[in-house]
């Protein structure tokens, strides 16, 4: 990846700064640049006195990742929440850790995309790679709300109209 601030120098990070692989998906999150990958999720580390910027893993999640979603709390009693959509399940990552909300090890549950519903906040629509699940927040945890009867395909983009439909691509 790039990021260039005219007329200052360019930045190029790669392997030899710490990024595993070409980022997928990127988000800044509280301050924190995310990059999901197809080795894990890393976070942009600053240059500090002495140590150039680099990037560094997050813990708990080594396989293909997807998609970030910074899930604002609508009721605004807790701080955003970051969710990620990866090969082995839904995470949230809290800082450089990535706690799982649902990976099933008996059962593939292989997620591609999150979306924050715009109609009820509280909820986030799951693209997986054969079909749409949904998942609610609930008395401080993540409940999930099963999948979408009928819809079997890979899901990968969604919309939400005002009046609650969902498209999905």
């Amino acid at each position: 990846i790039a990021r260039v601030d005219t007329p200052s120098p360019a930045s190029f990070f790669g392997e030899d700064d710490g990024l595993g692989a070409g980022p997928v998906d990127l988000i800044r999150h509280q301050g924190r640049l995310y990059a999901a990958t197809g080795v894990g999720t890393f976070y942009l580390r600053p240059r500090s006195e002495g140590s150039p910027a680099e990037f560094v893993r997050v813990d708990g999640v080594r396989n293909q990742c997807w998609w970030f979603a910074s899930v604002e709390d609508p009721e605004g009693t807790r701080g955003p929440q970051l969710l990620l959509a990866a090969s082995a399940g839904l995470f949230r990552i809290d800082g450089d850790r990535a706690t799982a909300i649902k990976a099933p090890t008996d059962a593939p549950f292989r997620t591609s995309l999150v979306y924050q519903s715009k109609v009820d906040p509280d909820r986030v629509w799951v693209g997986l790679f054969d079909g749409l699940a949904s998942f609610r927040w609930q008395d401080g945890e993540w409940v999930d709300e099963g999948r979408v009867r009928g819809v079997t395909d890979q899901v990968r983009t969604l919309y939400e109209n005002p009046d609650g439909s969902l498209w999905a691509g």
